[in-house]
């Protein structure tokens, strides 16, 4: 039963997750062309990035945009990227539960015999392999753009940096799962779970400007969310991948639980 949701999921997020892949390939493609600009005057680019204080550079991924690893990690991958396939991941995941409930389908959709944590993660099994289409589709961007301005990318950089971008949307897609199993109204779950992800986010860039709120990054998954690294040099941070990982298992176990002794009455 598990493949018949898990297929059952992919071909409704075929066109979605086509979609998106698409526009983040091309996205990439004209960040790349765009790039030889910015390495044509180097100088002249290092020198703004100087003015900024090195806090705010750290934080968005400017700390060196003249190298071509540099350049996407801060136009691409620090911020555009996880927002783009948040909004992907969270609306197809808050729609499991709480999409079924609000559609009046949720009687049929638990009328076949089987337990239900194997509905829900036939649901889940199938989004995650929708995103990994999208990642795909990112690095094939990538592929396809670099040798196109006279650069390189090495592959161990683009396989790490594949595993990082697929962990975070493993992790967002697990957040709005659960929410979903709480909820009933797909739009609550899908708002309620971007703005954890937006608060998060925020946790991330306060703990990075002050000291004082630097304890703010241990609850925020920005904090283990390192692509640029991993693009330029192919490092994978395992205790940050860790992270993601038990982000993943821990709210996907909690949204079963929930969805197994749910009354959806």
């Amino acid at each position: 039963m598990i493949l018949v949701e898990l297929r059952r999921e992919l071909h409704d997020l075929r066109w979605g997750s086509i979609g998106y892949g698409l526009g983040l390939a091309i996205y990439v493609l004209i960040m790349i062309f765009f790039f030889p600009t910015v390495r044509d005057n180097a100088a002249v680019y290092q020198n703004m990035l100087d003015a900024y204080p090195k806090a705010l550079r750290e934080i968005f991924g400017i700390e060196d945009m003249t190298t071509l690893p540099g350049f996407i990690g801060a136009e691409v991958l620090s911020l555009i990227w996880p927002i783009v396939v948040a909004v992907f991941a969270i609306t197809a995941a808050a729609g499991f539960v709480a999409g079924e409930i609000e559609r009046g389908t949720v009687d049929l959709w638990l009328s076949v015999p089987v337990r239900r944590w194997r509905l829900l993660t036939g649901k889940f099994l199938g989004l995650a392999l929708a995103l990994g289409v999208v990642v795909l589709a990112t690095i094939f961007g990538l592929v396809v753009g670099t040798p196109l301005v006279g650069e390189s990318l090495s592959v161990t950089g683009l396989c790490a940096l594949a595993v990082i971008l697929y962990v975070f949307a493993l992790a967002v897609a697990g957040i709005a799962t659960l929410l979903s199993s709480l909820l009933s109204e797909r739009g609550k779950a899908g708002g309620l779970a971007g703005l954890l992800i937006l608060l998060s986010y925020l946790a991330w860039v306060v703990a990075g400007l002050s000291k004082r709120w630097d304890w703010l990054r241990f609850v925020s998954i920005f904090s283990a969310f390192d692509p640029r690294p991993a693009l330029a040099d192919g490092a994978l941070n395992m205790l940050h991948i860790t992270v993601l990982l038990a982000v993943t298992l821990a709210t996907m176990f909690a949204a079963l639980l929930v969805f197994e002794r749910r009354d959806m009455v």
